[in-house]
């Protein structure tokens, strides 16, 4: 989210990175060479990377080859890791001035619908909205109100 803005709103404790699955045991073999070790294991396909810095990486992989149309329309990958949307890496953000491709602000924005909305969520979906003109989803009605901020 803060790529996408190309600022850090709020601390985080983990840097989360999407990876086609084919390209998975690359990530980790990288992550490794970094003195990154496994933290947790998610699966087959993700799972959480840390160093003796206390640094943690959530690597999330999806499966680019195969591709479904959801009922809301909308192209996502599967069957194997993470149902990302098809483009949806599309956006082009900052990492401490270093360009990187990262979910696109309309990904970002559904990805904060149809679940039970937390200051998180009103966090990303107020910046979305102030950033990128993006209309604030169903469900944030009670939110609008309230400060957006995260300690």
């Amino acid at each position: 989210m803060d790529a996408l803005l190309g600022e850090q709103t709020c601390p985080h404790a983990d840097l989360d990175i999407a990876v086609p699955t084919r390209h998975f045991d690359r990530a980790r073999a990288v992550l490794a060479d970094h003195s990154f070790v496994v933290v947790r294991n998610d699966g087959q396909y993700s799972g959480v990377f840390g160093d003796d810095v206390g640094r943690l990486v959530d690597v999330h992989a999806f499966d680019d080859t195969f591709t479904l149309i959801g009922r809301d329309g909308i192209e996502r990958h599967g069957p194997l890791g993470l149902a990302y949307e098809a483009g949806g890496s599309s956006g082009a953000g900052r990492i401490e001035g270093r360009p990187v491709w990262c979910m696109s602000a309309q990904f970002q924005m559904r990805s904060h619908t149809g679940c039970r909305v937390d200051d998180d969520d009103w966090h990303d979906v107020h910046y979305l909205h102030r950033r990128f003109g993006l209309p604030i989803p169903d469900g944030y009605e009670d939110w609008v109100d309230r400060p957006h901020e995260k300690a």
